[in-house]
């Protein structure tokens, strides 16, 4: 969980406040909270490997992979995000 929060950020990170009403919802929180304060590092870790890569791209990433499932994008979003219709096209028809 450690890697991924270095990534994606932590919960208040991703403005995720943590309350009863949340902690019902997960229940072992206490057991995955991270150890530290994560900031959100998903653009600069995709420039690293990626230097070239675009904002539309980075939106896309850092919207699939949000924390929080209710602002997580949906499948039915994701196909419709510009990332897929943008030059040069993420994928060819061919």
């Amino acid at each position: 969980m450690e890697r991924i929060y270095e990534v994606v950020g932590d919960f208040q990170a991703n403005d995720i406040i943590i309350n009863d009403e949340l902690l019902k919802i997960y229940q072992n929180y206490q057991d995955l909270r991270p150890r530290k304060t994560y900031p959100k590092e998903i653009a600069s870790y995709l420039r690293k490997f990626q230097p070239s890569i675009s904002d539309c791209a980075i939106d896309f990433v850092e919207r699939m992979l949000h924390l929080d499932p209710a602002k997580r994008m949906t499948c039915e979003e994701a196909l419709r995000h510009p990332f897929f219709t943008e030059k040069p096209l993420a994928c060819s028809k061919n």
